[in-house]
């Protein structure tokens, strides 16, 4: 592990796997948000991922469905993904704020 992975895992938000045990870690960086997952880390995301911030005002961003669930959990409105099928699914924080 080099330093600036090393700072990613430290300072990075954790985020529990959808479909086992274990955690990735997302990132903010000024060109966006990583995750260490491997959908990530391969294709950059397969989402296509649409949100509002606290203006009212859309974003669009290429990511995983570990970085559209913690927008939603941190209080993006509308927060959508878009699969690479063409289907948009609207991510719901979770009720605990669990990530």
């Amino acid at each position: 592990m080099n330093e600036k992975e090393l700072w990613r895992k430290l300072l990075g938000t954790k985020m529990k796997s959808f479909v086992g045990a274990g955690e990735y870690t997302l990132f903010l960086t000024d060109e966006g948000y990583t995750c260490n997952c491997m959908d990530f880390r391969i294709r950059q995301g397969s989402y296509k991922i649409r949100f509002c911030d606290e203006k009212e005002e859309w974003h669009y961003i290429d990511g995983c469905k570990h970085i559209a669930q913690h927008l939603a959990n941190i209080g993006m409105k509308k927060v959508h993904k878009k699969t690479t099928y063409g289907s948009l699914i609207k991510v719901e924080p979770f009720e605990n704020g669990e990530s």
